[in-house]
Formats: C-alpha cells, sequence, structure tokens
C-alpha cells in the first residue's frame, strides 16, 4: 500500500499485492484535480520498484477502464479491455 501526500494531505494512493511471480495492482486513486501532475505515474514507478524488489518479472491489473487505459499504455503496459500486463526486467 502506497500513499501519495501534498503538504500533509493525503492526495491518492494505490494497493498492489503478490500473486506468485506476479504483482496485481488492486486500485490506484489520485484526487481528479492532480491528474496529469505526475502524481499518478510516481505511484506506479514506486509499485513497480517494490515489485522487482519481491523478485516479480510481472505486473498486472485487472480494472483499467477506458477512462484511463491510456495511462497504463504510456506506462507500457498491455492488453485488451480492463485486463492490463507489463513484463518487469530485474534491475
Amino acid at each position: 500500500m502506497l500513499v501519495a501526500e501534498l503538504a500533509g494531505e493525503i492526495v491518492g494512493g494505490a494497493l498492489a499485492v503478490r500473486n506468485a511471480g506476479a504483482v496485481k495492482i488492486d486500485a490506484i486513486a489520485l484526487k481528479p484535480a492532480l491528474r496529469g501532475r505526475g502524481v499518478g505515474r510516481r505511484l506506479m514507478r514506486e509499485i513497480e520498484d517494490a515489485a522487482r524488489r519481491l523478485g516479480a518479472r510481472e505486473i498486472y491489473l485487472g480494472g483499467a477502464n477506458a477512462e484511463n487505459r491510456g495511462f497504463y499504455h504510456r506506462l507500457g503496459y498491455a492488453g485488451r479491455r480492463s485486463l492490463m500486463r507489463k513484463g518487469l526486467a530485474l534491475r
């Protein structure tokens, strides 16, 4: 679980769980006023880095909707409809 704060106020968060050799993002949320300012991208980067530290080879989400699918595509996720995946190279 990650929390994004700005000036002491919680403005977003993410929840992911390990599932064998992968990590599933269960939820990511952000105050609408902060969209497009890099906060969501940073949350995703932190989740991906944590997944790599756990040895995960893949990260996926099952809740991408038409509104946010473009965001995930820009971050390298691929898939159809709500199921999107991304391979993780260990650093």
